[in-house]
């Protein structure tokens, strides 16, 4: 019986080590997090990995997130010493590739927070691809000056 809970434990545990994991056809989804704001009126971001596991190109086309007026897809380029952020149609992720969304790249800013976004507090996104369909994520919420989600494995 000692070796059944055991057992029973460790699967409960592997499975919440991978609560921030998720897949939707050849989508993978890994780890995503925001970090804290310290107002409502200060925008959000959004990050996480997305791997095309896949033959065919695949594109991240739409985001919408709880608690949030609007999502929306961002990059941020370096032109002449000059970092310049932008809002982008879609995210293109290619068979076999994967797309980091990161502070300082690609991301999804939240503008019109109803409220303050605070460590330890999840929101609940929803993804749409243009091929492979929709799901919703939980997005964990770091500290402010967080620069990636602590689960992150090595070969990413």
């Amino acid at each position: 019986m000692h070796k059944i809970l055991i057992a029973v434990g460790l699967a409960f545990f592997a499975a919440e080590s991978q609560a921030a994991d998720y897949r939707l056809g050849p989508i993978a989804i890994e780890s995503p997090w925001a970090r804290a704001t310290a107002s409502p009126q200060q925008p959000g971001a959004v990050f996480m990995s997305i791997e095309n596991r896949g033959d065919i190109t695949d594109y991240l086309t739409a985001i919408k997130c709880a608690g949030t007026q609007t999502a929306e897809l961002h990059e941020t380029k370096v032109e002449r010493n000059m970092a310049h952020m932008r809002s982008v149609r879609s995210v293109e992720i290619a068979p076999g590739e994967r797309v980091e969304l990161i502070p300082g790249g690609k991301h999804v800013m939240l503008v019109g927070l109803t409220n303050t976004l605070k460590k330890g507090h999840t929101v609940r996104c929803t993804l749409t691809f243009q091929r492979a369909g929709t799901t919703d994520v939980v997005v964990q919420i770091l500290t402010a000056g967080a620069m990636s989600h602590t689960k992150r494995r090595a070969s990413m």
